[in-house]
């Protein structure tokens, strides 16, 4: 018994250091795949910056998005539209800023939610 410990310990070390997080649920899997999103490493100026609640009538700027990110309770990953992946795949040569939608999904284990960001 005393011999499986480590190996128990060094399997559970192994698995969360492998990305940051735990495997996404079954129904987070089938939600990505509806909605044709894919995991995104967001660039530092997104994640530094503030943001808005309410873009259409913002009343309050709230503080940076990766403090956001972290104060969620539940593993979250940061997902992109496959479309919109590829489109800024290909932004270098042009030079110009292009919109695009961020999701930061938390996957708790009775639910799935999506934050929506707009950069």
């Amino acid at each position: 018994m005393k011999r499986l410990l480590p190996v128990f310990l060094g399997v559970l070390l192994s698995v969360g250091n492998s990305s940051g997080a735990l495997a996404a649920s079954a129904k987070a899997m089938a939600q990505r795949q509806a909605q044709g999103l894919t995991a995104f490493n967001p660039p530092e100026r997104f994640l530094s910056g503030n943001f808005v609640a309410d873009e259409m009538n913002p009343a309050f700027i709230f503080g940076p998005v990766k403090a956001f990110a972290a104060s969620r309770k539940c593993p979250t990953t940061w997902l992109i539209e496959k479309g919109d992946q590829n489109r800024l795949t290909g932004q270098g040569s042009t030079g110009t800023s292009q919109e695009y939608t961020v999701y930061l999904e938390e996957d708790c284990l009775d639910r799935v939610v999506y934050y929506v960001f707009i950069d």
